[in-house]
């Protein structure tokens, strides 16, 4: 399992990802994140996500987070992927400029299988991959970047 989901998840809420929603939408952005976090105080009490809340920017944050899951053995968890992906997906249903800058951005991965990204918009870079080791197919379509949005 790629734990970068799960230390975007908690990035993006730490960043403000649901700043100017309506209340509906903070409830559901919250939820998500409530969601998450319980996961990780109940299965992997020794890893602490307050290093990102705080610095959501820092690379350095992030990594150490993701270190630090690996240590606990969450690599295997498909309940907090599926978890982090909620939150990811809740954030883009409701707040879906909190993407728009970099439409996928992916640093420091390994994928033993096929990995597929879609419909992915950006104001600034479509897509970034840096220090990646795909073992099978990356796959990435209908791609804009530097343009505003299309109608969906």
């Amino acid at each position: 399992m790629d734990l970068t989901v799960v230390t975007a998840a908690v990035a993006l809420v730490a960043a403000g990802a649901g700043a100017g929603l309506t209340e509906a939408a903070k409830l559901a952005v919250t939820d998500a994140y409530a969601g998450l976090k319980q996961i990780l105080r109940s299965r992997y009490p020794s890893v602490d996500v307050s290093g990102v809340e705080r610095r959501p920017d820092s690379e350095a944050k992030r990594v150490s987070l993701e270190e630090d899951l690996t240590e606990a053995g969450a690599e295997t968890d498909e309940d907090l992927l599926a978890a982090a992906q909620q939150v990811i997906d809740t954030i883009g249903e409701h707040s879906p400029e909190a993407f728009e800058r970099i439409g996928l951005d992916l640093a420091d991965i390994e994928v033993g299988g096929s990995f597929n990204a879609h419909r992915i918009h950006a104001s600034d870079v479509g897509v970034r991959v840096t220090g990646a080791k795909i073992a099978q197919d990356f796959n990435a379509t209908d791609i804009t970047a530097g343009e505003p949005p299309h109608p969906r």
